[in-house]
């Protein structure tokens, strides 16, 4: 909000991430006062959140992505195994009794 008559405004300032961060610095600013003299500070509610939310992304995605295999960008080797394994005969058997 801003007002020209008293010379005063107040803006709170959300910043989005325009991509997925494990880690992110993304906290909100609040800028409040006149045009000549204003205040620029966190909220100690919206810094808390943000530290909480890092947290968890590294225990519930960052962990995991450590411990887990990583996989192929074209699913090449996925698709290798499934033409050298062959067709699931139970399967096969499901589609030609329908």
């Amino acid at each position: 909000m801003v007002n020209f008559h008293d010379k005063t405004f107040h803006f709170y300032l959300v910043p989005k991430s325009k991509k997925a961060a494990l880690i992110s610095a993304a906290v909100p600013v609040e800028m409040k006062g006149t045009f000549e003299d204003f205040d620029l500070g966190v909220k100690s509610g919206d810094l808390t959140k943000s530290v909480f939310s890092n947290a968890m992304n590294v225990v519930f995605l960052g962990i995991p992505l450590i411990f887990h295999e990583t996989l192929e960008v074209d699913g090449s080797d996925a698709c290798h195994e499934a033409m050298v394994s062959g067709i699931d005969l139970e399967i096969k058997n499901k589609q030609e009794t329908q």
